[in-house]
């Protein structure tokens, strides 16, 4: 099975990887390639175990792939970089969008607009999609077990590190590096960042580009924090690609014009692994489309276009519902995992959360209608109670108060990839919002607690949150 790591299994990475990490102050980057949420040395201090583990569900659950990373090209992954000899790939506009992460697709061409530029590719079998999000697109072999064992990832980057002695880290006043030289990123690597098979001249996807095969020699200083230490490329601090220690890296910066360049990374724990030859055939596959705009331009919240970000304590806009603007009392992070939900933890809180969810699904997968929701939420639970409604701009919303139960399952949000909505298990509480919007259909919110003692303040909290919701058409 795919490495999707949860519970136990998030808390152990969790207390093995968190000591100590620091990031640009005022951003926490989407993950890094240990799949580990970076934040400040504040924010990790006030953070209790079980927020740490709420923000690394959703951040872990999709940081396996970053540090799968490895380089891809145009097709010899082995070799220089270099296309085999062969008919180049041409861009499929009308291949199948693929728009889901989590998921294992079918094999097949499908078309990733993720990116800004559109690309093209052909999926094997046996692989799972980790992230389709904000500028990264990210698949790794299906039974991958842990950060560096069988991935491969596409970015779009902004900026390329200042390679000095290690350890290489972003910082909000370093001189960015150009993004796309990354031959002169090799020039100035320190010692132990070892580079093979270097080609300043090659082609992949249909444009030019440059690429290296890169190894993190084991770092004393890293090893010790249990964490990487040559951060390599960004997207404007919101997502960071880090070279791990100690695995092969084959790395291409690829030409976008005048745009901002992409960054093709493969990894694999075993540099004999058969999955080099999958990762081959796949860049094969790949043509990029017209080259367009890098849809982060540094003013862009990067929770608008899907990343998991930390979100300030004011007002925001935020995809959830449809498109909505909220007054945050505290600083809160977003979690956009699921398709069609969006889910908030307080950087103060002990696990309590905030969750929109746009058009739950029925047992017959189709759009739910509010009755349905209410049946499927109080059978078999006794204590579910219907409170006075209410009015969420402008709409009415029935309000009902949840315990946790055994018997509560995922309301489905998206069938297909199963997706949705967790209702807290036994021995904890939500509170649910229910309105019918006259043009988005179902939109429910809940404010959930890990524990059913002591909610009302958090209840208070999201209620403040609701009684500033308005809905607002974010454009396309």
């Amino acid at each position: 099975m795919p490495r999707r790591p949860i519970g136990d299994e998030v808390d152990q990475e969790l207390r093995r990887a968190m000591d100590d990490i620091a990031s640009v102050p005022g951003a926490v980057p989407e993950l890094v390639d240990l799949g580990v949420p970076v934040v400040t040395e504040k924010q990790e201090t006030q953070m209790s175990k079980v927020q740490r583990l709420a923000i690394a569900a959703a951040v872990l659950l999709i940081g396996a792939v970053s540090a799968l990373l490895v380089m891809g090209g145009d097709h010899d992954v082995a070799g220089d970089g270099k296309i085999e000899a062969g008919e180049p790939s041409v861009f499929d506009p009308l291949a199948t969008e693929l728009t889901h992460q989590f998921v294992e697709p079918e094999p097949g061409a499908y078309r990733v607009d993720t990116l800004g530029t559109p690309f093209s590719l052909e999926l094997p079998e046996s692989v799972f999609i980790q992230k389709n999000r904000g500028t990264w697109f990210a698949v790794s072999a299906l039974d991958s077990a842990r950060p560096g064992d069988r991935g491969l990832s596409i970015y779009r980057i902004s900026q390329l590190s200042d390679p000095t002695p290690l350890p290489i880290e972003f910082g909000a006043d370093d001189e960015p590096w150009p993004p796309g030289d990354l031959a002169g990123w090799l020039d100035a690597a320190p010692q132990e960042i070892v580079v093979t098979n270097r080609n300043d001249d090659t082609r992949i996807g249909g444009r030019p580009a440059q690429s290296a095969e890169l190894r993190l020699v084991s770092v004393p200083q890293c090893a010790a924090q249990n964490r990487p230490c040559a951060a390599m490329a960004t997207n404007h601090f919101a997502t960071v690609f880090e070279l791990l220690p100690g695995v092969p890296h084959k790395v291409w910066v690829v030409d976008q014009g005048d745009q901002d360049p992409v960054l093709i990374s493969a990894a694999a724990l075993d540099p004999d692994s058969d999955w080099f030859t999958t990762v081959d055939e796949m860049l094969a596959s790949l043509a990029f489309g017209e080259v367009e705009e890098n849809p982060l331009d540094g003013d862009t919240a990067p929770w608008l276009v899907g990343l998991n970000s930390e979100l300030p304590a004011e007002s925001v806009d935020l995809l959830a519902l449809g498109g909505i603007s909220v007054e945050l009392p505290e600083q809160s992070f977003s979690v956009q995992d699921q398709t069609n939900v969006e889910q908030l933890f307080g950087l103060s809180s002990d696990g309590e959360s905030t969750i929109f969810v746009t058009n739950p699904l029925n047992d017959d997968n189709e759009p739910a209608a509010a009755d349905e929701i209410v049946t499927l939420l109080s059978t078999n639970n006794d204590d579910f109670v219907e409170l006075d409604s209410t009015v969420v701009d402008g709409i009415e919303a029935r309000v009902f108060d949840l315990p946790g139960s055994s018997e509560l399952g995922l309301v489905l949000t998206d069938a297909a990839a199963e997706h949705g909505w967790s209702p807290p298990q036994l021995g904890g509480l939500a509170r649910v919002w229910l309105l019918d919007h006259p043009d988005r259909g179902l939109l429910l919110i809940a404010s959930q607690t890990p524990v059913q003692a002591g909610n009302e303040e958090h209840f208070a909290l999201s209620e403040q949150i609701i009684s500033t919701l308005e809905f607002i058409d974010l454009g396309s």
